[in-house]
């Protein structure tokens, strides 16, 4: 544990226009260490660049933001879980002198995962083409890679020892991801009240929910190890600005994962039974809403 450290930040920018402008920035970040329960983890350091462009055009009803970045994280933590390991771990405690018999214990450890080296390139655009019209979206691009990854991470995901450290997968950190939106709000209906219709999806290319992804030695668990690419859509439909007994009141019809997608979400090996939660189903309601 440490509770001091210098962390900083500094950045230009330059209009090229009144509506245009570029912008760099540098900056470190850090987390002291600290505890989980009863497991201490070490402090772990970041610094990270950005490039970027932001910039109004036609009158202001199209905006469009584009940033290129760069991060670097130092001795990266994480947990795991002594059951997925079995013989593997067996293994290295014999190896390392340490009692092996600590490998048949069921509990939670923290792992050093070595440094993380990543970039992308992220673009928003939004645009308002005539009143009441909203549609936009954003599409982002990364690129992580572990690097250095220590002999125990790898086995701590049951890996081989002596992978590569391509074969290390970081979690829930997909390529791409990307979403759209959609939105008209009508001109007034009756008094200040207007009708607003709103839909939304967000993709979300293939990714892992465990370390060792598609190369895990359990056949059976290397399909809930890999998560496949999705979209996820939503809708909303509401009445707003409805005068109530002299209170502003609002009612909206919504609907959350429309097309009701199951995602995988954290899966489980344990004496070669494998369990897994999803993400929440398609689900529908109506909101209602007054402001005192």
């Amino acid at each position: 544990y440490k509770d001091t450290q210098f962390s900083y930040l500094v950045g230009a920018n330059y209009k090229l226009t009144p509506d245009a402008m570029v912008y760099a920035k540098y900056s470190t970040g850090y987390v002291s260490g600290g505890t989980v329960g009863p497991l201490p983890y070490e402090p772990e350091k970041a610094k990270s660049a950005e490039l970027g462009f932001k910039g109004d055009f036609l009158n202001r009803r199209l905006r469009t933001n584009v940033a290129l970045w760069w991060a670097k994280y130092s001795n990266n933590q994480g947990t795991g879980s002594a059951s997925a390991l079995g013989q593997i771990l067996v293994d290295y405690f014999v190896r390392e002198g340490i009692d092996p018999s600590l490998a048949g214990v069921f509990g939670t450890f923290v792992v050093d995962r070595g440094t993380i080296e990543a970039k992308g390139i992220e673009l928003e655009v939004t645009a308002a083409p005539t009143q009441g019209v909203t549609f936009g979206g954003n599409l982002s691009y990364t690129d992580a890679k572990p690097k250095n990854v220590p002999e125990f991470a790898k086995l701590a995901v049951s890996l081989p020892a002596n992978a590569p450290d391509s074969d290390y997968k970081l979690v829930f950190l997909p390529e791409w991801t990307a979403s759209v939106f959609a939105q008209y709000d009508t001109p007034t209906l009756f008094g200040d009240a207007y009708a607003t219709f709103r839909v939304d999806a967000n993709y979300q290319s293939e990714s892992y929910s465990f370390g060792s992804g598609d190369k895990h030695p359990v056949a059976v668990f290397r399909p809930y190890a890999t998560i496949p690419d999705y979209w996820l859509v939503n809708g909303r439909a509401a009445l707003r600005n409805v005068e109530i007994g002299g209170v502003s009141g609002e009612v909206a019809l919504w609907g959350k994962n429309i097309l009701n997608k199951s995602v995988i979400q954290y899966p489980l090996l344990l004496s070669g039974l494998v369990s897994t939660t999803y993400n929440a189903p398609r689900s529908y309601g109506v909101d209602f809403t007054v402001q005192f």
